[in-house]
């Protein structure tokens, strides 16, 4: 269950203050999911996203940014994507603030069967509020998105997605042994009092949540950087079928991490009714949008093995790749995916304005 990263916007603040300058991310992915089931059928993701823009930096907290998202799959004419990119960021000692695109690509600090990592690729960026925290005890990232704003004219529904992904480290994070409670939970919420209501769709907030406990041990000067375990407990409400049972999930693994980048994990994953609206399809219960039928599946029991390799070949420049086969304990079956990211950003001051 590891995920590929891209660098886009930083936590660190710039050098300059009173300064004016570009910022230009870029990043290229490829996700293909050998799948041939019902329930999520296969599907690949080919393309590229670019994200020029301008920045003012007042002081050393506070930068803003404003340029345009812009969206190109392999295969399909023209962008698929082009929308206005502008964030006011505050940075102060170990906190991060957003307000504007808040969109992470490291699908922020919790499991994709909460949240799904390519989120950024398939509905592109998330507008909101987002506060970060970096500290050695504790870490967090904070999010709420507005996915739909409704008016007095619209037909529908707003949407609304919040969550949270914490790691509490009970030792100093930079310790040879580290022991961490992980708390991680999604939110979607669907309704609003103005507008042409739709009476087929209920108001809704559904919910989904988990928590445990890791522990990793550390080494130097040796082939082998890190291993350790992790085990979460995870629950949903299912809120938007009246009479569904609450879901409830276990998960599992154990991990490797070697030199250069290498690393190896083996996990466990149980869902009982369990869908989070949020997470990645091979996960749920229901079947995912590429699904030609609806297909629900009571039970969900996967074995994964997961191989993965992150380069900084450059400053700035990040290769990451995974390979991940599946078994599906219910269907007998055996299958696999495969992902690849490229992320650079470049950051250059112009003019500083006095």
């Amino acid at each position: 269950m590891l995920c590929a990263a891209g660098i886009f916007f930083s936590t660190k603040a710039f050098a300059q203050t009173n300064a004016l300058g570009i910022d230009v991310s870029y990043s290229g992915y490829l996700s293909n999911y050998e799948y041939f089931t019902p329930t999520v059928p296969g599907y690949t993701l080919f393309g590229n996203i670019l994200e020029p823009s301008v920045y003012f930096q007042r002081d050393s907290t506070w930068t803003l940014f404003a340029g345009a998202w812009l969206q190109q799959d392999f295969g399909h004419n023209g962008l698929r994507r082009v929308e206005p990119n502008v964030t006011l960021q505050y940075n102060h000692r170990k906190t991060t603030l957003r307000f504007g695109n808040i969109q992470r690509h490291d699908a922020r600090r919790v499991e994709p069967w909460l949240y799904d990592p390519d989120d950024f690729i398939t509905r592109g960026p998330s507008y909101g509020a987002q506060a970060l925290t970096n500290g050695h005890r504790f870490q967090s990232d904070w999010w709420v998105a507005w996915r739909r704003m409704i008016y007095p004219e619209s037909i529908g529904q707003e949407h609304i997605e919040a969550g949270v992904g914490i790691r509490i480290n009970a030792l100093d994070s930079l310790s040879q042994l580290a022991l961490y409670t992980p708390l991680q939970a999604v939110a979607v919420h669907r309704g609003g009092q103005i507008g042409t209501i739709d009476t087929s769709m209920k108001v809704v907030t559904m919910f989904a949540a988990a928590g445990g406990v890791g522990i990793e041990l550390r080494f130097a000067n040796t082939w082998v950087n890190a291993i350790g375990v992790e085990g979460l407990v995870g629950y949903c409400n299912n809120a938007d079928k009246n009479g569904w049972p609450y879901g409830k999930s276990i998960s599992t693994k154990a991990f490797l991490k070697l030199k250069h980048g290498l690393a190896l994990e083996t996990a466990w994953w149980v869902g009982e009714n369990f869908f989070a609206p949020t997470g990645a399809p091979l996960y749920q219960s229901r079947s995912s949008v590429y699904a030609n039928e609806n297909v629900y599946r009571q039970q969900r029991q996967l074995l994964f093995a997961t191989a993965s390799w992150r380069y900084e070949p450059k400053e700035h420049l990040e290769i990451d790749a995974s390979l991940q086969p599946y078994y599906d304990m219910n269907l007998d079956l055996l299958e696999y995916a495969y992902r690849l990211r490229l992320a650079y950003r470049f950051s250059a001051h112009l003019k500083r304005l006095d």
